[in-house]
């Protein structure tokens, strides 16, 4: 089992506990935090989206002969190394600034529910 496949299974955990919890509880920071969990493992799969395994580049021939004296060298020559996106990752570091300013929005709400109604839950809907 490569690295790869152990995090896209933890990030699949975290996210089916985050949902869970998310649906059974009622307290509403519990639902915050069950949130939080979920976007960590957003952020977890998106890392490991953004890894690049070593690749040999690519052998072309070049177009015409280099005419000036600097020192030239061939890619093939080098070795192929690990590599990663940055997309992915100013992604995550995006997600993470509006996932905890989200969580201080939602507390903030969640601590005004509780000191109109006494309680930090929702009030049930009556049918």
């Amino acid at each position: 089992m490569t690295a790869q496949a152990i995090y896209l299974t933890a990030a699949l955990l975290l996210f089916s506990l985050g949902l869970t919890a998310l649906l059974l509880t009622h307290h509403l920071i519990r639902k915050v935090l069950a949130l939080n969990v979920m976007a960590s493992a957003v952020f977890l799969l998106l890392v490991v989206i953004g890894y690049r395994p070593a690749q040999q580049p690519p052998t072309e021939p070049p177009l015409e002969p280099a005419r000036s004296s600097a020192v030239t060298v061939d890619s093939a020559s080098l070795p192929p190394k690990d590599g990663t996106d940055p997309v992915p990752h100013a992604l995550v570091l995006t997600g993470i600034v509006v996932s905890f300013s989200a969580s201080a929005l939602a507390v903030a709400l969640s601590r005004r529910v509780h000191a109109v109604t006494g309680e930090a839950r929702l009030p049930e809907e009556q049918a």
